[in-house]
């Protein structure tokens, strides 16, 4: 696509949300020292939505379950501003969903812990079985902590001591209007480069599934960095 100079955007619209954009600067700016933990959970409860329970509980139809569909979204913010684990373990479950009518094929809880490079540490909870709905990321710092969400920018000092909180109001049929914004902008201005391009979210692609994998061997999986490119 770079080669034949064609614009192509993934839809990752919680890279336009305000708590997030505020985390991204804050962490490249390095001000909570060498990040060591990062905790990733996403919450939701589809039995209530009937009409959403069907093509998201068939493997055929959905591709995959709540780490394709939720957890995507917190395994962008950690590889946006972290980079990509060197190795992970997954364990995933759909025994939940068999209380509800038609139960789910696709995961609907997983648990993936991972290890980094530079020797940080992550555990991402992920589940739509179960309230209240929440998604959240925590950075814990040599020198404090970070609660980011959405609409949420929370700093904490090492005893855990609030420093300082901010709170956003916007959904996601704003999200998603900055993000349709951002690409017209770049086909109107080729200065103006996507902010979530295809070849920024091979990582994730490669985590996501290194993490089917390894729920399937019960074994450890290990992602190998060539270039800009991801070997599982």
């Amino acid at each position: 696509m770079g080669k034949a100079n064609v614009r192509f955007h993934i839809g990752a619209r919680k890279r336009f949300a305000p708590g997030y954009l505020q985390a991204h600067k804050f962490l490249k700016e390095g001000r909570f020292g060498q990040i060591y933990l990062i905790r990733g959970e996403t919450f939701l409860h589809y039995p209530d939505e009937k009409d959403s329970i069907d093509w998201r509980g068939d493997p055929v139809l959905s591709g995959g379950g709540v780490l394709l569909e939720e957890g995507c979204h917190l395994i962008d913010q950690i590889v946006w501003n972290l980079g990509s684990p060197e190795k992970l373990y997954s364990l995933n479950t759909n025994k939940c969903s068999k209380r509800v009518l038609p139960p789910y094929r696709t995961e609907d809880t997983v648990v993936v812990t991972m290890n980094f490079p530079d020797g940080a540490m992550g555990n991402l909870l992920c589940s739509w079985m179960t309230g209240p709905v929440s998604e959240r990321l925590l950075f814990h710092g040599t020198e404090g902590s970070l609660e980011v969400g959405a609409n949420l920018f929370r700093l904490f000092e090492p005893n855990g001591k609030i420093i300082s909180e901010q709170t956003f109001e916007v959904d996601d049929s704003w999200l998603i209007s900055q993000q349709i914004r951002q690409f017209g902008d770049s086909l109107l201005d080729p200065e103006i480069k996507p902010v979530s391009t295809a070849r920024s979210h091979l990582p994730n692609i490669a985590i996501i599934e290194s993490a089917y994998l390894s729920a399937r061997t019960q074994l450890p999986e290990t992602l190998k960095v060539y270039g800009s490119l991801f070997e599982i």
